[in-house]
């Protein structure tokens, strides 16, 4: 249970992160759909990794997503600058998430 425990707040605070956008008349046609994307390859990886044991699959959508949300930090408008740094922790948990999915693709045939 313990890293779930982080990760909820870690998606509550991605959330905040474009609801501040959405107020700031900076939410576009884009950012719905990098939601959209960012939501369906988080939904998928748990059953692709977990059930299926696809782990290479699984290591491909968790960089997918890591690309994804690196592309909404780096892309936020002025008035979000601060704001995108609730994105770090998430970014932070894929980052390990990753590593953790490649040592077992790596070590497990």
């Amino acid at each position: 249970m313990g890293i779930w425990v982080c990760l909820d707040p870690d998606y509550g605070l991605l959330l905040l992160f474009l609801a501040l956008k959405f107020t700031q008349n900076k939410f576009n046609r884009t950012e719905w759909i990098g939601y959209g994307l960012s939501w369906s390859l988080n939904v998928l990886w748990n059953p692709v990794f977990f059930h299926l044991h696809q782990t290479r699959i699984a290591i491909f959508l968790l960089s997918a997503l890591l690309a994804e949300l690196l592309r909404e930090f780096l892309s936020a408008p002025k008035p979000l600058q601060t704001a995108r740094f609730l994105l770090s922790p998430y970014i932070l948990w894929l980052f390990i998430a990753c590593s953790l999915n490649l040592y077992i693709c790596l070590n497990n045939p």
